[in-house]
């Protein structure tokens, strides 16, 4: 552990791992542990230097400081996680951590494409194929108060799955107009009925993808409804783990038995 050091704007400037971090082979260009102390005002004597903490037997690693009061810092943590054999593992790290990152993981295959991975910005976790053998763990942690804390979590990944998970729908506010979802807020999520009739002739949804695996294929649907023409859409999209995107399907009244939305039909029901 190397820390604490102060917390801010200036952060990037006392921060010995930041400039280390960018780019491929970054793990061979970290500060040595063996370099005795780094310049930090937060200690006496304004150095601090390497610590060895041992975390608890449930996995978590506490890091405490007595003077600090309410003074925000930050530190970094550096493990090593012993493979025994070729595998493919979800890693998730939780607790008061700011980036967190794995050395020698790939994307694909174990042994292919590796590299320094990072794996905090994944609220489910990372699916990460490792070699056997050392991998090196980087963790920064943030606090704004005088203690700190994180646990590594780690699952076979066996089979991934994929799962789609709809963003909520928002209306717009008709003070502003009506406007596209591409233009950003304020804009009309909902479909939304002008003069009785259909102000668009699409309906989209905001989706994620919040599984482990990938999902092909995805086709939205409108259901037939006494008012609502059937339809689907034109095309399909698949979303890889993490990723999101909108449906699009066409929106439409039953062109034979129905010109118009009545007032009592109103708020239209669309069905997806």
């Amino acid at each position: 552990w190397l820390g604490p050091f102060p917390m801010g704007e200036h952060e990037q400037a006392v921060d010995v791992f930041c400039p280390a971090l960018w780019g491929d082979g970054a793990s061979d260009r970290l500060p040595s542990r063996n370099k005795s102390k780094y310049i930090s005002e937060y200690v006496p004597g304004g150095y601090v230097s390497w610590q060895q903490h041992m975390a608890d037997s449930s996995g978590v690693l506490n890091i405490q400081y007595q003077g600090l009061g309410r003074n925000p810092f930050f530190g970094w943590a550096i493990g090593e996680m012993n493979v025994q054999h070729d595998t493919c593992l979800i890693l998730q790290v939780v607790g008061t951590v700011w980036s967190a990152y794995v050395d020698g993981a790939s994307l694909s295959a174990a042994g292919k494409d590796v590299g320094l991975r990072k794996i905090s910005d994944l609220p489910h976790g990372a699916l990460l194929y490792l070699s056997k053998g050392s991998h090196k763990l980087f963790v920064k942690v943030k606090s704004t108060t005088a203690s700190a804390s994180f646990q590594f979590r780690s699952s076979p990944c066996g089979e991934p799955h994929g799962k789609l998970e709809v963003i909520k729908l928002l209306p717009g506010d008709w003070r502003v107009g009506h406007g596209k979802w591409s233009q950003g807020p304020p804009a009309y999520d909902l479909p939304d009925v002008v003069g009785n009739a259909l102000f668009t002739d699409m309906v989209h949804v905001r989706v994620a993808n919040v599984g482990q695996g990938w999902l092909r294929d995805v086709r939205m649907r409108v259901l037939a409804t006494d008012l609502i023409a059937a339809s689907q859409s034109e095309q399909t999209v698949s979303l890889a783990p993490n990723q999101r995107s909108v449906l699009f399907a066409p929106l439409a009244l039953h062109p034979t038995n129905v010109s118009s939305v009545p007032q009592a039909a109103c708020p239209l029901q669309v069905n997806l």
